[in-house]
């Protein structure tokens, strides 16, 4: 028997922290997984993921507002305030990897520099004190949970509450059966010549998504990041995601909730169609 290779060291120049038009989706997801094992090895991976990323954003006043109020939210995490490692997903390591495919969704759809800053901010923040369990009987509990948890520290900067709202839309966005339909539907209609989305927001924050493109645009990364390591990357990576779920829920997972959530809750990329062929190669598989 022998022993496995170690992964080589962090390798900037390639996926997640740079579109390489040479490599194929399959091939960025082998170097997405290869970055989040060795970000898994990291004592303060939190805090050193954050700052790695933050240092590639500009330095204007929200950035560095943004910056600082996530500085200090990643070394909380690093001290388990907010987050808990014997979760075996919604852990540390799950806020470096959306961190880490947010970057990469940014740079991938073309994002503005404000929005990667805030798009970076709230892949921080957006399962901020999960405990492990879920919405059912309850929506937007855990989106809200991280929302409050997040408050004080973007107060202490003294954020815009411009950005603010964009941020608290997108967070609440990550909730899949009611707040991600409704943020690709304003996508839809502002990028892709959609119709005008029907009926109420489910919530106020939702609102925002009607005055201003960019919080529909970065609300769609977010939600996006957020599925990359579960329905994006190699079919062995996805049967990983989901039996780290199956044991924080405490419930086994088979093949039929997986095509679930590809067919029914998650459906499709908007902004990361780039990593649609593992996508449906995930799907096509099971």
């Amino acid at each position: 028997m022998t022993m496995a290779e170690p992964d080589p060291p962090l390798a900037l120049d390639r996926p997640p922290f740079v579109v390489d038009g040479q490599l194929s989706p399959a091939q960025t997801a082998q170097a997405f997984e290869a970055c989040f094992r060795t970000v898994s090895a990291w004592p303060d991976r939190v805090s050193d993921c954050h700052a790695l990323l933050a240092a590639m954003l500009p330095e204007d006043a929200s950035a560095s507002a943004l910056r600082e109020a996530g500085a200090k939210i990643a070394a909380d995490m690093d001290r388990g305030l907010g987050s808990d490692d014997t979760l075996p997903y919604h852990n540390r390591q799950h806020f470096c990897e959306v961190m880490l495919s947010a970057h990469f969704v940014g740079l991938l759809s073309g994002l503005g520099q404000g929005e990667r800053a805030e798009l970076l901010f709230a892949a921080l923040i957006h399962d901020f004190g999960h405990d492990g369990g879920t919405n059912e009987g309850c929506p937007f509990r855990l989106e809200r949970r991280a929302l409050d948890l997040a408050a004080p520290y973007l107060a202490a900067v003294q954020i815009d509450e411009r950005i603010a709202r964009r941020l608290a839309a997108a967070v609440l966005a990550t909730e899949i059966s009611v707040g991600l339909p409704r943020a690709r539907a304003w996508y839809r209609r502002h990028f892709l010549d959609g119709g005008q989305p029907a009926g109420a927001e489910p919530v106020p924050e939702f609102e925002v998504f009607s005055r201003e493109p960019a919080a529909a645009r970065i609300a769609v990364a977010l939600a996006e990041a957020d599925a990359i390591g579960s329905v994006g990357l190699s079919r062995a990576h996805a049967d990983l995601q989901q039996e780290r779920l199956a044991r924080e829920w405490g419930r086994p997972l088979g093949p039929s909730d997986k095509r679930h959530y590809l067919d029914r809750m998650f459906g499709e990329f908007l902004l990361a169609r780039y990593f649609a062929p593992n996508l449906e190669a995930i799907r096509n598989e099971t």
